[in-house]
């Protein structure tokens, strides 16, 4: 009676651990799978994201960074197409690695199923129904909440290309490698390295699109701004000469405008002047307000202005703001740095507790990048006195 009890206890207990943890463990298995199958395929893997919404865990392992976010909805693996030869048959391999793991992963349930036995049948039960939706679910063709296509939409994509389209799509290989080789320097701190990298390519015409944002950071990183605006300036001159080709439709024109408009103010709040604040808030007041973040364009907007009204001393609005950015969903060290606005601002309403409860999040989201000690130096100092700086009078 006792063994059966104990028995029963922990199936329930194994019960709940499959309720918890259920999802997270079928999309880390996806995910895997993805990522090894593009290895093997000769594909360069560069990034793994599990899940969704705001990020709460990212390291370099490698060269592939691990991101880790809220929810377990979906995820996705970033790869560099290499090679020509049968190109189109290893993406569709790349893609139904994920869909193909979930179905071992229903049968493996299945199998248990057929074989437990009571109270453990019941667990299995409830296995085989979660993988079973989950595994329908990855085959269905549907447009993922960022936009992205699903992996059988992409696998019925790469069955109607055209061969003649696979030189271009593998000649972008080389741009995508340099920026990430740049982009990893960078978040890992090593900035002598990205430099090396962004000099190398700079005068290289194919990769104007990346490198003007990497040296814009770059200035940033080396407490350069009034640098990293004369970037932003001479990439203004470059964008409004490309503005609304032929290829381009008016809304992502006005959504590379914005992205520009959003570095404008950031590196304006950065230089911290009077005047440079007051045309920060310029461009922060142009843009149309969303309470809500989704996107990341939009979660950056948020961010910015949510460091633009501190520095305005509006701090009751940029906690607002601040507080819808980071529960968006944006890069990784992006996040951290709305932490750290946010702490800022805590410290500035005397919540020190507050302010110290975000700035270890900062620290531990992005331990590494050079970006985020510039602005959590000066809220580090302030916790340590317990005062809170002198604020702008407005």
């Amino acid at each position: 009676m006792i063994g059966l009890t104990l028995e029963s206890t922990l199936a329930l207990a194994a019960w709940a651990l499959v309720c918890l943890v259920g999802p997270f463990l079928c999309l880390l298995v996806h995910e895997l799978a993805h990522a090894l199958v593009g290895r093997l395929c000769g594909f360069g893997v560069i990034e793994v994201q599990f899940g969704s919404g705001p990020a709460w865990w990212a390291r370099w392992f490698g060269r592939i960074r691990i991101t880790f976010h809220n929810w377990p909805t979906h995820g996705h693996v970033l790869a560099l197409y290499r090679g020509e030869h049968w190109l189109r048959t290893r993406i569709a391999l790349f893609a139904l690695a994920g869909p193909v793991s979930n179905l071992a992963l229903f049968a493996a349930a299945w199998a248990w199923f057929a074989v437990a036995e009571h109270p453990w049948q019941l667990v299995a039960f409830f296995c085989l129904v979660q993988t079973g939706w989950i595994t329908a679910w990855s085959f269905v063709p549907r447009t993922l909440r960022n936009g992205a296509q699903s992996d059988l939409q992409i696998v019925l994509a790469v069955a109607r290309l055209d061969p003649s389209a696979v030189p271009s799509m593998v000649a972008h290989y080389g741009v995508l490698a340099a920026h990430h080789e740049c982009q990893r320097a960078f978040e890992l701190g090593r900035l002598d390295v990205a430099e090396g990298v962004l000099a190398a390519h700079r005068a290289d015409p194919v990769h104007v699109g990346w490198t003007g944002s990497m040296a814009i950071l770059l200035a940033l990183s080396r407490g350069d701004p009034e640098r990293a605006l004369a970037e932003l300036d001479r990439g203004q001159a470059a964008l409004r000469a490309v503005m609304n080709p032929p290829a381009e439709s008016a809304a992502a024109s006005r959504e590379r405008w914005l992205e520009w408009e959003i570095n404008r103010a950031f590196v304006m709040a950065a230089i911290g002047t009077e005047e440079a604040t007051a045309a920060a808030m310029r461009l922060v007041s142009s843009w149309p307000s969303a309470r809500h973040a989704r996107g990341e364009s939009v979660v950056a907007a948020q961010r910015t202005r949510g460091l633009v009204l501190l520095r305005r001393g509006s701090v009751g609005h940029a906690i607002v703001c601040l507080r819808a950015a980071v529960r968006g969903h944006e890069p990784h060290w992006l996040r951290a740095l709305g932490m750290a606005h946010l702490a800022e601002a805590f410290v500035h309403t005397r919540h020190f507790d507050e302010a110290a409860r975000w700035a270890r999040k900062a620290r531990r989201l992005d331990p590494t990048g050079p970006l985020l000690p510039l602005f959590l130096r000066p809220v580090e100092a302030a916790l340590a006195e317990r005062r809170a700086p002198a604020m702008p009078i407005r």
